[in-house]
């Protein structure tokens, strides 16, 4: 929407409002007279939201009908501001859909690192971790990749079900860090085990994929 769009906003609003059912904020209408005065932040960004299809569908057929400010006057300084305005709804809308396939994204992973567990499947751990992959367990031992693939191969472990409770994803830039609640049974050296653990995990995205540096976990006895 440009500058002339604008104006024919400000001019045209009060009148769609009533038409279309668009919210109505006493002494704080979009009109030309007084689209300086105290209209909040918040409801510019509402009006415009609800407003823009059908002020779009009406500028089409209006087209020319208003004047456009010069460049470098108030109003035109005004207009700029509503166009960033309007846009900001949408750009919100936009980032909050990319960080909430990122995150279902490292859910899934999380969750086929549990399976991968459960089956003892180290070739699928290996795509999921970093070669310098610190993992700490949760009675202290300090392991890297390689320690830690061959504990999920030891051949007196045989896990029977590793399932979430639940997880939550932090996502920073190019870092995520996962914490939840896990458990774990199965029988070890021949003796059935029952675990339930808090862990933390960090991921780091590297190019289109995301791969876990850290882990680490933590006993809850109760």
């Amino acid at each position: 929407m440009d500058g002339a769009q604008v104006g024919f906003l400000q001019h045209r609003a009060p009148a769609l409002q009533k038409k279309h059912g668009l919210p109505i904020y006493p002494k704080m209408g979009l009109c030309h007279e007084n689209y300086r005065c105290a209209l909040g932040m918040e409801n510019w960004i509402r009006i415009a939201a609800q407003a823009a299809p059908i002020l779009q569908e009406q500028w089409a057929r209006c087209r020319g009908s208003w004047l456009v400010p010069a460049k470098g006057d108030v109003m035109w300084k005004q207009f700029l501001m509503f166009l960033l305005l309007l846009a900001a709804p949408q750009l919100n809308a936009q980032d909050t859909a990319r960080v909430t396939a990122e995150q279902a994204r490292i859910l899934t992973m999380e969750s086929a690192w549990n399976q991968a567990v459960q089956q003892k499947d180290a070739a699928g751990l290996k795509l999921l971790l970093a070669a310098d992959l610190v993992y700490v367990d949760y009675d202290g031992t300090l392991m890297n990749k390689t320690e830690y693939l061959a504990s999920v191969q030891s051949q007196g472990l045989h896990p029977e079900r590793v399932v979430s409770e639940f997880m939550n994803v932090h996502l920073y830039g190019a870092v995520a860090v996962v914490n939840g609640v896990y458990r774990e049974k199965g029988v070890k050296n021949e003796r059935p085990y029952a675990l339930r653990e808090r862990f933390t995990d960090t991921w780091v995205r590297q190019g289109e994929r995301w791969i876990c540096v850290a882990s680490h976990s933590t006993l809850i006895r109760h």
